[in-house]
């Protein structure tokens, strides 16, 4: 494999040359099976949180990202082959940690709105992942929280509507959230009949 080729399985790619800030905000950061970070930098930033069920590794590449600027490189070589356990807390996604990672992310974005470097770009970026976070809840039926997670998606950028596709995203720009999501269901349904 060359520098920057990375591999891909499905639609996701696990390996970019860097991971800018917008990236980690969206996608997270690179693979930290075996991480090498500057212990004055660890220290730095408080460490990791181990009071956190699951997202370390977010919460610590955004703090470092966010209060210190550190990039990321990944490098070329296979350094840890990815394994999954049945009682590993990674082995499924649940909402439950999509939340934790969520509010991590929402606590780095609120540190670099405060320091100024919270691009636009930043900002979409999360925004798409709150809105994503916001359907998935309509669509599993806790319309309350899913309004919770759009309202801040819509506070964090005007573009949160991105998320969307095709004419879904023109029907979720201009009729707003419940109304897209509507149609997607009714779409759906007609799908399947």
């Amino acid at each position: 494999m060359q520098p920057g080729e990375g591999y891909t399985t499905g639609h996701h790619k696990f390996f970019r040359d860097t991971y800018p800030l917008p990236v980690l905000f969206a996608q997270g950061g690179p693979q930290t099976a075996a991480p090498l970070h500057r212990k004055s930098d660890l220290k730095a930033v408080g460490g990791f949180d181990t009071s956190l069920p699951c997202a370390q590794d977010t919460d610590i590449n955004l703090k470092l990202a966010v209060d210190l600027r550190r990039e990321f490189v990944v490098l070329d070589k296979v350094g840890v082959v990815l394994r999954r356990f049945g009682e590993s807390i990674s082995s499924d996604w649940t909402f439950e940690k999509e939340a934790i990672t969520l509010s991590v992310r929402k606590s780095a974005a609120m540190r670099a709105i405060a320091d100024g470097t919270f691009s636009d770009r930043a900002a979409a970026a999360l925004a798409v992942r709150f809105q994503n976070a916001a359907s998935e809840l309509w669509r599993s039926g806790q319309r309350r929280l899913a309004r919770n997670y759009h309202d801040q998606a819509k506070e964090l950028s005007p573009r949160w509507y991105a998320s969307y596709v095709g004419k879904m995203r023109w029907i979720a720009r201009y009729g707003g959230f419940s109304m897209a999501e509507r149609t997607a269901s009714v779409l759906a349904q007609l799908h399947d009949s």
